[in-house]
Formats: C-alpha cells, sequence, structure tokens
C-alpha cells in the first residue's frame, strides 16, 4: 500500500543493536547478526549443553545422567554475550518490545517439535515489577511464539506470589532459596494443567533455579512435563 511505502520512508527499519536501516523490521543488520553465537548439535538431549563431537545417536551429557533435570528438555536460541544480552536489556528495560518478535521466530522450530497441544506459559512477573515495567518480556515472547506456532498460550497460569530481590550476584544455591516459594498456580486456570505437556518460556537461562521454581510449581498443580524454551543461555549455568 502506498500508505506503507510512505511510512517506511520516513521511519525506515532499523537494526535493533546498531540502528542501521534494514529490510525487515523485526531483525539485526549482518554486521551485527555475526556477534550473535547460536546454539546447535551436537548437545545433549535433555539439557542441550554442547557435547564434544557429534553422534548418529541421541546422547546425554554426564551431568543428565546422574542428575536428570526436572525437565523434559531444555533449549536456548542462542549463548548469552554482550550483543544477546545487550538484545536482553533492550527489551527488558529501553520497551523495545519488537525484539520479542526476533526471539519468538528463533525458538518457533523448538516450540513446534512439541505439537499443536502443547500450552505455552510465560516465566511470570510479580505484579509490582510490572506496574513499573508495564510488560513482562517473557510474555511477549510467548505471545509470538503463539502467533507463530498455532500453540496457545496462558500469560495467567502461573502468579508470582513473593517479589523477590534480583538474583544476580547470587549462587545457585542462594538463588534456588530466593525463589523456591515464590509461584503459585492461578486457581481459575488449573483446570488447564491436567495432563498437559507445557512449554515454560523465559528470556534468559543463567542457574536455572527460577525455572525450576516454576516447573516444580506446575508439575505438583498437574502437568505432565515441562520443557524449558530460552532465547539466551549462560553458557556456565548448570
Amino acid at each position: 500500500m502506498m500508505i506503507n511505502k510512505i511510512i517506511d520512508t520516513i521511519l525506515p527499519s532499523r537494526c535493533f543493536s546498531c540502528g542501521i536501516i534494514v529490510s525487515d523490521p523485526f531483525a539485526l543488520c549482518t554486521s551485527c547478526w555475526q556477534d550473535v553465537k547460536f546454539l546447535t548439535p551436537p548437545y545433549c538431549d535433555i539439557c542441550a549443553m554442547p557435547l564434544p563431537f557429534p553422534s548418529e545417536e541421541a546422547q546425554k551429557c554426564g551431568k543428565c545422567l546422574t542428575d536428570p533435570p526436572i525437565f523434559e528438555r531444555i533449549r536456548a536460541a542462542v549463548q548469552y554475550n554482550d550483543m544477546t544480552g545487550k538484545m536482553v536489556m533492550r527489551l527488558k528495560y529501553a520497551g523495545q518490545i519488537g525484539m520479542a518478535v526476533l526471539m519468538a521466530r528463533q525458538l518457533a522450530k523448538y516450540a513446534e517439535q512439541e505439537g499443536e497441544e502443547a500450552l505455552l506459559v510465560p516465566v511470570p512477573l510479580h505484579w509490582t515489577r510490572m506496574l513499573r515495567r508495564t510488560y513482562n518480556q517473557s510474555a511477549l515472547i510467548a505471545q509470538h511464539l503463539s502467533t507463530i506456532t498455532g500453540q496457545k498460550y496462558d500469560p495467567f497460569i502461573l502468579k508470582r506470589r513473593v517479589a523477590t530481590k534480583s538474583l544476580k550476584g547470587m549462587s545457585g544455591k542462594q538463588r534456588g532459596e530466593m525463589v523456591g516459594r515464590a509461584f503459585e498456580i492461578n486457581k481459575a486456570h488449573r483446570a488447564k494443567l491436567a495432563g498437559a505437556t507445557i512449554i515454560l518460556i523465559d528470556d534468559v537461562l543463567t542457574s536455572g533455579a527460577t525455572s525450576r521454581a516454576c516447573a516444580k510449581t506446575l508439575l505438583k498443580a498437574g502437568a505432565k512435563n515441562i520443557i524449558l524454551l530460552s532465547w539466551a543461555r549462560v553458557m556456565s549455568a548448570a
């Protein structure tokens, strides 16, 4: 349409990172994409941590063999680094909500592998933080994933009943203690969990303490299994 051409001329799409003009309104420029490290096989079939060599058969890392995680599977699109961390910060704090579209596009292939009946559930924010930020970045990613994959999503199943302080700088044990009882199920939505496959959506996987607390709450309420999808992963994370 002519109006769209006029808008594109006056307000052209720009790279989310450096601001250079790009053709896709929800993308990075070619140069900035080169600073994004995607997580690809060979990796553990369960936790997706890199393995040293490829194999024809599904493999598990040593940790998943000796101490299986609560999740059926964990997948992340990219490694957390300066570029992908900056993208997360701009989504969370700078109002660049279009970044959620880019992230959802990269996670869609993993969500689609779980089937149409899987339910997308974002890691929730406490209402006090929602007041300050006005949106939940994980819910935005889940919403766009739902549009791409056709899977249903419910941003209200999980509630964060405790306004925990920032987990930055804490050990894995400290994080676990902090968020252990932070979540609960919204009773009005509880029936959706019976026997359900839940795709839990988060923006960054660090120690996994928050996502594990969410998963325990969902499983206790009747969910069958939990798949964790995260845009970025800190590679030292457990």
